[in-house]
């Protein structure tokens, strides 16, 4: 299944985005909001 992965500079994952459906996937700006969220 293809995904969506946010790690930190520490390795951890921060959030995730996975779908069984290929051909949906998630919205450029949930992935901006997802890093914005790790940098603070």
């Amino acid at each position: 299944m293809p995904g969506r992965l946010v790690i930190d500079r520490n390795g951890i994952v921060r959030a995730v985005d996975v779908d069984p459906d290929y051909t949906i996937r998630p919205e450029p700006q949930k992935t901006l909001d997802d890093v914005k969220k790790i940098i603070g």
